[in-house]
């Protein structure tokens, strides 16, 4: 019934709130109708606002490639007009694009926001308060804001992605050694020219990658994410209308923006409220591209696997999906992240389920994300696997209040 449900909602929000780019009117104006249908189903529901720069994060790709075509360009020069400004720019261009890109899309940190537009945003989060006594707080999280289309996703398939990504690093490192050797003068001329030509085929392998992301399509986004979104709060609204509180534990829904921007608004919440969220015991689930059941997974690592999430919050997932008859493996590495890690960065016991194919598909950052590309029995295992966690974590702790 509610897996439906979820399928309706999602598809008002994509015929009604297009283009949800992070920090766009059209995703506040979605997340405040996610605001509004939580009230009744919620003891509370809050706004906590911040700013953020939607740019940085997906156009380091593009901004590496101009460092590195621009390298190019100034070795050439320099090569031709013999100026030493020009042999000392080229390697520092592409240092510069490269430190810029690791930074933004490598580790999720923010690198050249300062020098980005800044947009007014919030997060959203709705309280369903213990019957008896709050002595922990679980979140669901999930993400209103929508990702610009990746044109590569449409265009090649997986091994012509990896053989392109493959050659620009190559070609990367290879024009930032040419452009070393040369800053430094310990080559004949005759050599440049010979490094000249071997860095005329990386030039035709970076311009592509100026095409990464198409900034004039901001996809619907109704797997990735409004299916996290709106699983949180279907079981908010089942709670009310079955009139049901965990003894112990607050149940919350947690709708963020800015994930699709380097996980900026689920950063922002968990650094505000950073004491408040340890002192209360929260431990943050977050959803996101509930699609595939045969990709459902919990993911124990993110950020490019670096960002370890919280043990114990993977163990109560894994006991949940068991209980529901669907076992979970833990991912394997994957490129990219969740919000949970932005959560578990500042300390607070987070991980997340998703259930996406890593390699490019169909319904994951292209215009094919769209309302009748969702589906139903994935969402609807999840929700399952969500609601036994939830019950788990109120055993516990009902537990450990009967031997206190």
């Amino acid at each position: 019934m509610f897996s439906q449900w979820i399928i309706e909602q999602i598809k008002d929000i994509c015929l009604n709130y297009r283009r949800r780019s992070a920090g766009s009117e059209s995703v506040r104006q979605c997340m405040n109708h996610m605001s509004e249908q939580m009230k009744p189903w919620s003891d509370q529901v809050s706004t906590h606002a911040f700013r953020l720069s939607r740019h940085p994060f997906v156009g380091s790709i593009p901004l590496l490639t101009a460092g590195g075509i621009c390298g190019i360009i100034c070795f050439w020069l320099s090569c031709l007009l013999t100026s030493k400004i020009l042999a000392v720019l080229s390697p520092v261009l592409l240092a510069a694009a490269f430190l810029i890109w690791f930074v933004e899309f490598v580790l999720y940190r923010k690198a050249i926001d300062f020098l980005c537009p800044k947009y007014h945003s919030f997060n959203v989060l709705a309280e369903r308060k213990a019957k008896i006594e709050s002595r922990q707080r679980i979140i669901i999280a999930g993400h209103a804001d929508a990702a610009y289309e990746m044109t590569f996703f449409l265009k090649f398939r997986t091994w012509q992605i990896y053989a392109l990504i493959i050659l620009a690093i190559l070609g990367m490192l290879t024009c930032f050694a040419f452009g070393i050797i040369h800053a430094l003068g310990i080559v004949s001329t005759s050599v440049l020219h010979v490094f000249c030509a071997i860095e005329a085929p990386f030039l035709l392998v970076f311009i592509p990658w100026l095409f990464f992301v198409n900034w004039k399509c901001v996809v619907d986004g109704a797997n990735d994410n409004l299916t996290g979104c709106y699983i949180g709060m279907s079981i908010l609204k089942e709670m009310s209308e079955t009139e049901e509180r965990m003894n112990y534990t607050d149940v919350c829904c947690l709708i963020t923006d800015g994930e699709e921007s380097g996980l900026r608004g689920a950063a922002a919440y968990a650094k505000q409220y950073r004491r408040e969220l340890t002192d209360s015991n929260t431990i943050v689930i977050a959803l996101d591209t509930i699609h595939d059941p045969k990709e459902l997974a919990i993911y124990h690592r993110g950020i490019n696997f670096i960002q370890k999430n919280s043990p114990e919050v993977c163990k109560l997932l894994k006991s949940a999906g068991d209980d529901c008859g669907t076992p979970l493996p833990y991912t394997e590495f994957y490129p990219g992240a969740t919000d949970a890690e932005a959560f578990s960065r500042y300390g607070i016991k987070a991980a997340a389920i998703c259930a996406v194919q890593h390699s490019p598909t169909t319904y994951y950052h292209t215009r094919h994300d769209s309302w009748d590309n969702l589906n139903e029995e994935c969402i609807s295992m999840t929700r399952n696997i969500i609601k036994r966690a939830i019950q788990i974590c109120g055993a516990q702790n009902s537990h450990e209040s009967d031997h206190s």
